[in-house]
């Protein structure tokens, strides 16, 4: 008796301040805790459930030896199989299907139906992804058409391994989208695209055409735009069927864009059309590693955001699937000088991950830009070849001497290492100390492979 009345007395966590903890959880993925947690009594195991299916990620990885015998396991699907359960179903929603899936046929794989009762189970279901590295193309064919009866459905991406062949005209009738993500759009695909989006019209905010959009022509551009001049963010990938002119042209109609995210390469042809772009607050700019010299990248970035008065946030991204470029050093002299020349008082996030700054630079741009908040750079130095060889000595001298210079700086990522601040003090009266320590990222379940 006597325990039990201790055990009433305890002091328990408010509910509010219990979501708070395990969301901060779920937001660092840090599962095995928030696992942990479930187990601790009926209250934790309740946020602690909500915190662990809001999202769900199924991503087997690559399997060098296929084996036979196996049918029914697949690699990493604890996750899934437990939010199929129905007292976990109703806190999904988020799914996301990627990595390498069986290729054998639906009639001798049984994920297919597993995935058809899991988005009949998810009724709370908001988001989905079906971006398969490997699958067979019928595999998505029945969870495509429940799809249309996911009624709180906003947010769908697919990859032409998801699709298959009559994945298209299938996913062509779902309606009431708000954001639409396409990697490696077919022509068939491409075909319904227009039908699609004239379904979509009054409620698609966000329109993204990832990865290789070879099969996109400046017609099949055209064809989008009376359909969607109210989104205000879009993603077009890699095509050379379209210049510059083209690109920019078809921005130039989209007035209400305030993220655009574009794939650069080099052209030889001369720009003549400017894009208008006065509410563009965030531009993504992803560059091949034979694209990689700071002079043209420069001027394209400069060109693209001429109208561009309030711009927070520029990522210039390095596709490394195209070369070994996470070896390469490219100057990023020439974008930083135009940054902190135009954007001083609005930029918020600068990432070039593969640029080296020399320090002259950066001085002139920590001297101007007393906003920025996340910054990311290759390195830091006045020689490209040793960039360590006029900056402090340790790398954590190298991050507390630029967190220094930058007070609104919250993230830093430097040789390849993420640094955050935060300060600390002893004593009421001592006050604020700086302290700089390295961010380590954790792996979520799904993407640790063997």
């Amino acid at each position: 008796m006597s325990d039990r009345a201790d055990r009433k007395d305890a002091p328990v966590l408010v509910h509010d301040t219990l979501v708070q903890v395990l969301e901060y959880l779920r937001l660092q993925q840090d599962y095995h805790s928030l696992y942990q947690c479930s187990l601790a009594s009926r209250e934790f195991n309740k946020v602690a459930s909500k915190a662990l299916y809001t999202r769900v990620v199924l991503s087997p990885p690559f399997e060098r030896v296929l084996d036979l015998k196996n049918r029914n396991k697949i690699k990493g699907s604890g996750l899934f199989d437990s939010a199929c359960l129905p007292h976990n179903a109703g806190y999904v929603s988020i799914l996301e299907i990627g990595g390498y899936l069986p290729t054998r046929p639906p009639s001798a794989n049984p994920l297919g139906g597993a995935l058809h009762n899991a988005i009949q189970s998810f009724f709370n279901v908001q988001h989905v992804a079906f971006v398969p590295l490997a699958s067979h193309p019928d595999l998505f064919t029945d969870s495509l058409r429940a799809l249309k009866n996911c009624q709180y459905l906003r947010s769908l991406d697919l990859n032409a391994a998801s699709l298959g062949e009559s994945g298209s005209t299938i996913v062509a009738e779902i309606g009431k989208l708000e954001k639409l993500t396409l990697r490696d759009p077919s022509r068939a695909t491409l075909n319904i695209l227009p039908e699609w989006l004239h379904k979509l019209s009054m409620s698609l905010t966000e329109l993204h055409l990832r990865d290789n959009c070879g099969s996109i022509t400046p017609g099949v551009l055209r064809s989008f735009l009376p359909y969607i001049r109210n989104i205000t963010a879009f993603t077009l990938g890699l095509s050379y069927s379209l210049s510059d002119d083209d690109v920019f042209d078809f921005l130039d109609q989209l007035p209400e864009l305030r993220s655009v995210s574009l794939h650069y390469y080099l052209q030889n042809k001369p720009r003549t059309v400017e894009p208008a772009l006065p509410n563009l607050r965030a531009l993504t700019v992803t560059y091949s590693p034979w694209d990689m010299q700071d002079g043209p990248l420069s001027q394209w970035v400069q060109h693209a955001t001429s109208s561009s008065p309030s711009l927070e946030c520029l990522r210039l991204v390095l596709d490394q699937r195209l070369g070994t470029g996470d070896i390469l050093l490219n100057a990023g002299d020439s974008i930083t000088e135009y940054v902190a020349a135009k954007y001083a008082g609005t930029l918020r996030v600068l990432e070039h991950k593969s640029a080296h700054v020399r320090t002259y630079t950066f001085d002139a741009f920590a001297a101007r830009c007393h906003n920025i908040e996340v910054l990311a750079l290759r390195s830091l130095g006045n020689d490209i070849e040793s960039p360590e060889s006029d900056a402090p000595s340790s790398r954590i001298e190298q991050a507390t001497f630029i967190f220094k210079r930058l007070p609104s700086l919250r993230r830093l990522r430097l040789l390849g290492t993420t640094w955050e601040r935060f300060w600390t003090s002893d004593t009421p009266a001592s006050g604020a100390n700086l302290v700089v320590r390295e961010v380590v990222p954790r792996t979520p379940p799904w993407e640790r492979s063997v």
